[in-house]
């Protein structure tokens, strides 16, 4: 079987439970996250560890462990042909193909934790009914809730207020599906994240975005991008926008990627994968990185 690997990136899902390796560019990282007033290794050891789940923490850092992740892999020499990123992941992914300096990303996805944490809301899963039944329901909260991810065939993430999440959850059940509370502290990817997209977007804008190195799949649209302006325009519109994830594996299986690497924390999106119809096959960053150090073959 031939071995054409395209990395992915995940979401706010999976906080990593341990240290990245001491390389040079964690450390790198780690300074500035100090120097920015966060300490994000002193998170791992004691009580303080509980504070990785809030999203002004955990997003800087799933950054950080998934762009010292993608560096190793390079290094092991496990490449790509092209990349994505569910949600957060994005920022990620763009660092890996060479568009967004590290220190500019974790810049920006520290303000971006900041700034969603600050929103009443949430988010809720719904299986066992199809995305056309989800976009019925969120049509019938009269726009309450919307759809935030577009995850597979069977499984859809809402978003919007509390109350209406849960009068959603009832109806949800009612007709054979089953709702499941995601934790995290806001309605992501919902109009409801507005002004936290406007107030993050001059950052954006700010900074240098170069063409990739590789392609890269856009999470708001599914389309496979090799322009860096093009990228930049859509990542100030993604705190709002729903994640098209079902669109981005299309992409992924177009550009000829044969299997997905799952670059972070977990493997959440290999899960969500393999509940799309798409015919990928599916490594961990730990299956990735043993392969990488025992074989010179495809896996």
């Amino acid at each position: 079987m031939s071995f054409v690997p395209g990395w992915v990136f995940p979401g706010q899902g999976t906080v990593p439970s341990t240290r990245w390796d001491d390389t040079a560019l964690a450390r790198r990282l780690s300074d500035a996250s100090t120097d920015a007033g966060l300490d994000l290794l002193a998170l791992f050891d004691g009580p303080a560890s509980e504070e990785r789940l809030q999203t002004r923490v955990a997003q800087p850092l799933i950054l950080i462990d998934c762009v010292v992740k993608a560096s190793k892999l390079r290094q092991a020499g496990v490449g790509c042909r092209v990349v994505a990123g569910h949600s957060l992941g994005e920022y990620a992914a763009l660092v890996a193909a060479d568009v967004l300096d590290p220190l500019d990303a974790l810049r920006i996805v520290m303000r971006r934790g900041e700034l969603m944490d600050r929103i009443a809301g949430g988010m809720m899963a719904i299986v066992k009914l199809d995305t056309a039944a989800a976009e019925e329901l969120c049509h019938e909260s009269g726009g309450d809730v919307v759809v935030a991810n577009r995850n597979s065939p069977q499984q859809t993430v809402v978003s919007g207020r509390l109350d209406a999440l849960t009068e959603m959850a009832e109806r949800v059940e009612q007709i054979g599906g089953r709702a499941i509370r995601l934790g995290v502290s806001g309605p992501f990817h919902s109009p409801l994240m507005s002004d936290a997209e406007a107030q993050l977007r001059p950052m954006i804008e700010a900074c240098r975005f170069e063409d990739p190195m590789v392609p890269v799949v856009s999470s708001v649209t599914g389309e496979v991008v090799r322009n860096g302006g093009r990228l930049k325009e859509l990542l100030s519109s993604q705190i709002t926008a729903s994640v098209e994830w079902m669109a981005v594996l299309d992409s992924l299986a177009g550009e000829g990627v044969t299997h997905v690497v799952e670059v972070g924390p977990g493997t959440v999106l290999a899960g969500i994968g393999k509940r799309n119809p798409v015919e990928l096959a599916y490594l961990s960053y730990e299956e990735a990185e043993r392969w990488a150090n025992s074989s010179s073959e495809s896996p």
